[in-house]
């Protein structure tokens, strides 16, 4: 039986990038054994709640996976468009989360508001949970400039990633975005697109 469930965690593991939560762990080892374990160096913490198993190689797409079980969030922004591939690569650890929704995440993660629309717009790709193009691009308008983001929307629209239709939405929803009142404003007034509704969603909470 004891071999059963390191085999059974060893699975679990190969799932989801070496990595294992701690329910996961106790529900394969019980708790005694899952903090001998942890002692012996053989689960090794690499975000709140969330361990390596040792031995398994350590890696960017590692990273961004324990930041999602961690948060129980949704990898987004400049890691989402490095995935999709109409983002520059690089080694940003993004993720949004409920605000109040998750332990704090240890650096490099960086944490990002996410609303429950946005969470519908969430999907699997390789193997990680992320925002979907149209709501990746969205995001991209916060934290890189206005010429890079329309640059990787012309990538994602080349790419079948985007649509036409979705393109134009997007190129008039980011051009609202130059003042958070002013967006508001402007979505308050006249009918709203999914853009524009995607766009009020990214929006932080005002304090």
């Amino acid at each position: 039986m004891a071999i059963e469930r390191v085999v059974a965690l060893d699975a679990l593991a190969a799932a989801q990038h070496g990595l294992i939560t701690t329910p996961q762990a106790i529900a394969c080892l019980g708790v005694s054994r899952k903090g001998r374990w942890v002692g012996e160096g053989r689960l090794v913490s690499a975000q709140p709640g969330v361990f390596r198993v040792a031995g398994a190689p350590q890696s960017w797409h590692q990273a961004l996976h324990a930041a999602a079980l961690a948060s129980a969030g949704v990898v987004s922004h400049r890691s989402a468009a490095a995935l999709w591939g109409f983002g520059a690569p690089s080694h940003y650890v993004e993720v949004s989360l409920r605000p109040g929704g998750g332990p704090r995440l240890r650096p490099p993660a960086i944490g990002h508001p996410l609303g429950d629309a946005a969470r519908e717009r969430a999907v699997v790709h390789q193997g990680l949970p992320l925002t979907d193009p149209v709501r990746t691009i969205l995001d991209l308008g916060w934290v890189i400039p206005p010429r890079s983001v329309r640059v990787a929307l012309d990538t994602a629209v080349s790419m079948g990633l985007v649509t036409v239709r979705q393109a134009k939405d997007l190129r008039a929803a980011l051009d609202r975005r130059h003042h958070h009142d002013r967006r508001l404003t402007a979505l308050r007034g006249g009918a709203a697109t999914d853009a524009d509704r995607d766009l009020a969603t990214a929006l932080p909470p005002r304090e």
